[in-house]
């Protein structure tokens, strides 16, 4: 099923956030290299593409410009101004961003966890974005994990505090002694903010706890036997 927000259906780009079941396909990425390859192509097909354009995700703040199908390489982000290029991200409780400019059609998409957060990936892809000509960028955030199933300890909520004092907000105590409950979401919004997007959506859905229909990283270390997998978001400029 493809996922998108109801307030935002611009005339000129395809966009959404695929959860576990793609066209009856079940998505599962990490273990069985065919049926991702097989995922891949039944989710193209969908958007009216021939295949995906996917990066090779590290958790770093590298964003590229994609003007064709052969830019595989060592990224968190992708934009273009090309169109038929269906630009893809892949997550499992982190945030998937999708960026769009629908006057000057422009796309982005972000793989977004707290790391590439901090390290400016959402920064990295605006200003790509607004250096292609993007005035007006709004940013959807897909299916992640949310702050009552993100439990950290006080070494990562230190950690935070040291880049800015601000960060407490993003936080309350957790059930354990001291832990505390991180608001992913809510920090990439704030990033969102600073980098002045013109608007933020988010579809609101808790990848940890709707196993149903949503892959979840932590939720598979604390249940090794649950399914594991990725979820795929794709965004594509028609033309």
């Amino acid at each position: 099923m493809l996922i998108t927000h109801k307030k935002y259906n611009p005339k000129n780009i395809r966009y959404g956030f695929f959860n576990k079941d793609i066209a009856g396909s079940s998505h599962r990425y990490t273990h069985i290299h065919d049926k991702y390859i097989e995922n891949n192509l039944i989710a193209a097909k969908i958007f009216g593409s021939e295949k995906l354009s996917i990066v090779q995700q590290k958790h770093t703040s590298n964003v590229i410009i994609t003007n064709d199908y052969d830019s595989y390489c060592i990224a968190d982000g992708q934009v273009t101004n090309k169109k038929n290029i269906a630009i893809a991200v892949q997550t499992a409780d982190c945030v998937p961003i999708l960026l769009a400019d629908e006057e000057k059609g422009i796309i982005g998409a972000l793989h977004s966890g707290w790391r590439g957060a901090r390290d400016n990936i959402i920064a990295e892809g605006i200003d790509k974005m607004k250096a292609m000509g993007s005035k007006k960028i709004t940013a959807i955030i897909g299916p992640c994990i949310h702050q009552n199933s993100y439990e950290v300890d006080n070494e990562f909520y230190n950690d935070f505090l040291k880049e800015s004092e601000i960060n407490i907000q993003f936080f309350i105590s957790g059930d354990k002694r001291s832990h505390h409950m991180f608001d992913l979401p809510g920090y990439v919004k704030s990033k969102l903010e600073k980098a002045k997007v013109s608007e933020i959506l988010d579809v609101n859905c808790n990848t940890y706890e709707d196993e149903e229909n949503f892959f979840s990283f932590r939720r598979f270390t604390h249940h090794p036997d649950n399914a594991y997998g990725s979820l795929l978001s794709v965004i594509m400029l028609e033309g």
